[in-house]
């Protein structure tokens, strides 16, 4: 039975109820509210492009990623140095809140679940993730080596500065879900990762904020992340 997703809840306990059959007696479960000065030390924050803002704590309990005006090629990314502790098959669940603060042009935003990072965010072929490309309006994607659903608008144009819930339902691979604020985006698509290998299936939480040139210049605040999944049986 596939658990109801439900947005900005805490550590989960009666929520699981008749989600599947978890092999430990509580599901396992991460959170980073971004607190403090530093990031804590599974974080890695990256920059391409000397004019390019550094990633950075922002007051409030924030973290930035920032793309500047100067124009050459340019990648901000906040990952965790493709250690992979996250475990699709185990039915997991990612949440994060975000807000675009700043819109432009030539640019590609992408934050959810992905494998090992890659400059050239099209060849990152174990990923499922939200994307803005040039404008507001959000897309969907999804790859599992195999099965490649690109570039799938879900209808909704984000407000500038306005912070969302984004979330993402792994508890069945045959079937990703992707929700914007609670409500289901992208139901036209089945976005199939089934093919993932038990490998190619862990993975890592990845945010990034790039483009090859021009001026723009776009921000994204990352207010937290949560990640729950079971215990897979062995």
């Amino acid at each position: 039975m596939r658990a109801p997703y439900l947005p900005h809840r805490g550590k989960p306990t009666h929520q699981f109820a008749g989600y599947g059959q978890p092999t430990d007696p509580e599901p396992k479960f991460y959170c980073d509210e971004f607190l403090g000065d530093a990031l804590q030390p599974e974080w890695t924050a990256t920059t391409v492009g000397v004019a390019t803002a550094a990633p950075s704590a922002v007051s409030g309990g924030v973290f930035q990623l920032s793309l500047t005006a100067t124009s050459q090629a340019q990648d901000a990314l906040l990952d965790q140095a493709n250690l992979r502790a996250f475990d699709l098959k185990a039915g997991l669940f990612f949440e994060t809140r975000i807000a675009k603060i700043s819109d432009s042009f030539n640019y590609q935003a992408v934050f959810g679940m992905a494998g090992n990072h890659n400059s050239d965010k099209d060849t990152i072929t174990e990923a499922a993730w939200f994307r803005f490309q040039n404008d507001n309006g959000l897309l969907v994607e999804s790859d599992d080596t195999t099965n490649n659903n690109d570039d799938v608008a879900t209808g909704t144009t984000i407000v500038l500065g306005e912070y969302n819930v984004y979330g993402i339902d792994f508890s069945d691979l045959n079937d990703v879900r992707f929700f914007f604020n609670g409500k289901r985006k992208g139901m036209g698509t089945t976005f199939d990762m089934s093919n993932l290998t038990d490998a190619e299936a862990l993975m890592q939480p990845y945010f990034s904020i790039d483009k090859g040139s021009g001026a723009g210049i776009t921000t994204l605040r990352i207010d937290y992340v949560k990640i729950w999944q079971e215990v897979r049986a062995t």
